[in-house]
């Protein structure tokens, strides 16, 4: 399944009903520019407030309000709707159009139409505040809290494959990272996790190896002690690693006692025989590496799932000649989409797999509002 359209209205600086268009057949990179504060994180923080209303909303009754604020610079926007919609398309050439209105802190409106070829669109429900149609649903109105979408519900799942498939789409199909140190944190996370996946494991040191090709291998580690040096000897079938260290305190930081990360160099000399050489991801390796190692299992994810991964500005961390092979690598798997912000498009124009009609300009009007140059195809 692939996204066709995203639109919103009413949420932050879009206040008119803003579509964006992919072209889900044969184009997989997009990238948006405008100027500072013309929108472009808002518009990426609506593709987050739909993956997060989705899969959170029954769990957090207050969701709604933290996430959801419309259009303040107009006075009738202020007290209005927030309107949501994605366009999918499946493999089949079948169409999911699902979409939700959001006010304050509840749900409003939710629909799901579903259209097979080119056949006439059926509606799969349709909800009114709490009253939902067509009747073989109404009996899960009593179950729906204001603030919880009815696509969250699993009695629906049961009922209808197809709600449970674009549910599982919005939810783990569509990767935003925004640029912010909580997101690298949490992006970590990920990564470190997935490195107890072997075929994980492979694609993360070869992206870490874009850079650094001396890379001989990555891995987690244990702390098997609170003093003493780093063990330089080895074969290169180590596993796992035990790394023991004075850089690593406790004390001072338990992300890096709990989650640690070593990388495996090759030392060479002319006298003695080579040998291993361990460092500390977070304390001994360069920025650069660190800022790569965290995107490199989400960025696996997505070219082995087909997902759409958003980045918002993803050349303040990458080099354009990394951002390049990572676009390179996306069009190569000919499933995954990639979309990110940046302020200079032209840099990644003689890129094969995109061109100036995959570049989206976001413009802000003197009243404040958003607009984009997207058109349909």
């Amino acid at each position: 399944m692939k996204i066709k359209s995203f639109s919103i209205t009413n949420f932050l600086s879009f206040k008119e009903k803003t579509t964006f268009y992919f072209k889900p057949s044969g184009h997989h990179l997009y990238t948006i520019t405008g100027l500072n504060a013309s929108g472009k994180s808002n518009l990426l923080k609506a593709f987050i407030l739909l993956n997060q209303v989705v899969q959170n909303s029954w769990e957090d009754a207050e969701l709604i309000e933290d996430i959801f604020h419309p259009f303040l610079l107009a006075g009738e926007t202020i007290h209005q709707a927030g309107y949501f919609e994605i366009v999918t398309l499946t493999e089949n050439k079948s169409e999911y159009r699902y979409g939700f209105s959001l006010q304050k802190n509840k749900v409003v409106a939710e629909w799901l139409y579903h259209t097979l070829h080119s056949e006439a669109e059926v509606c799969i429900f349709k909800r009114q505040n709490q009253s939902i149609s067509p009747a073989q649903f109404q009996h899960l109105s009593p179950l729906i809290p204001t603030h919880g979408l009815l696509l969250g519900l699993e009695s629906l799942h049961l009922l209808s494959p197809k709600a449970w498939e674009i549910y599982r789409y919005i939810s783990y199909q569509i990767i935003v990272i925004p640029n912010t140190n909580n997101s690298n944190v949490a992006d970590r996370s990920f990564t470190y996790h997935s490195l107890k996946n072997p075929e994980y494991e492979t694609d993360i040191l070869e992206f870490l190896q874009l850079t650094n090709p001396a890379i001989q291998k990555v891995h987690t580690a244990e702390i098997i002690s609170s003093g003493g040096g780093i063990p330089m000897d080895g074969s290169i079938s180590d596993a796992p690693f035990n790394y023991n260290s004075v850089l690593v305190s406790k004390e001072a930081n338990n992300l890096e006692q709990e989650n640690l990360v070593v990388l495996k160099y090759l030392q060479t000399s002319k006298t003695t025989k080579p040998r291993n050489v361990l460092f500390n991801l977070d304390t001994e390796s360069a920025n650069g590496t660190q800022k790569i190692f965290s995107l490199s299992a989400l960025l696996s994810y997505a070219l082995k799932k087909g997902a759409l991964l958003i980045m918002d500005h993803p050349d303040a961390q990458l080099h354009p000649t990394v951002l390049q092979k990572v676009m390179h690598l996306v069009a190569q798997s000919k499933k995954a989409q990639l979309l990110f912000t940046t302020y200079f498009p032209n840099h990644y124009l003689h890129h094969n797999s995109l061109n100036s009609k995959h570049i989206i300009e976001i413009k802000k009007d003197k009243y404040g509002a958003s607009s984009i140059s997207n058109k349909e195809a």
